[in-house]
């Protein structure tokens, strides 16, 4: 379920999908302000994304929203951490990018998981909130040192790599909002799970 008719809820769900992603793709980065400061601009940048994404819904339905938010939202997410962060341009797009890749997938498996065990707002919400703590966490504890060394020792070659997420998102929310939204699409499901097994 989308609950696409529900403009509070929907705005709070991307918030969170939003704060999530953004946790992820910090697990991974170093950056070169104190935290307070990146705190501060990660503040601005949610209530950007809770006016644009409330006022979207709202004016021009949340099918259009679906094809937007790469640029509505994961395009000012990749360009502020990165101007946040100690990254070149090419590793940048590369890491945040696969980020907003694994968050999109695993927002839209919450969403027909609890689609088909015909859940509320609030299990939707929790299931949503539980995967981004368990990702977070992880990524943090096993994953942060050995890819931040890894992206250290290796300087080239990142613009390639930089292709394939970039590539695969677009690909992605093409499949999951064309002609109409995935949740009435069980073929571009399919499509899109085969894609992420690519």
């Amino acid at each position: 379920m989308l609950f696409e008719d529900n403009i509070p809820y929907s705005t709070l769900k991307t918030l969170l999908i939003v704060l999530g992603t953004l946790g992820m793709m910090c697990t991974t980065t170093r950056f070169k302000y104190s935290a307070k400061r990146v705190a501060l601009i990660f503040f601005l940048y949610l209530s950007y994304v809770a006016a644009s994404s409330a006022s979207i819904i709202t004016f021009l339905g949340y099918p259009f929203y679906l094809r937007v938010f790469p640029f509505t939202i994961s395009v000012p997410a990749i360009v502020l951490v990165f101007k946040l962060a100690k990254d070149q341009p090419a590793k940048a797009v590369f890491i945040y990018t696969t980020q907003i890749l694994i968050s999109s997938y695993a927002s839209a498996t919450v969403t027909l998981i609890n689609t088909a065990i015909n859940g509320t707002e609030l299990t939707d919400f929790f299931m949503r909130f539980m995967f981004y703590a368990l990702v977070i966490l992880l990524e943090y504890r096993f994953l942060r040192r050995p890819f931040l060394w890894f992206t250290e020792v290796t300087n080239s070659g990142w613009l390639v790599l930089a292709l394939i997420p970039c590539s695969l998102l677009a690909f992605s929310v093409t499949l999951a909002s064309y002609p109409i939204p995935y949740t009435q699409n069980p073929t571009n499901v399919v499509y899109i799970y085969l894609l992420s097994a690519v």
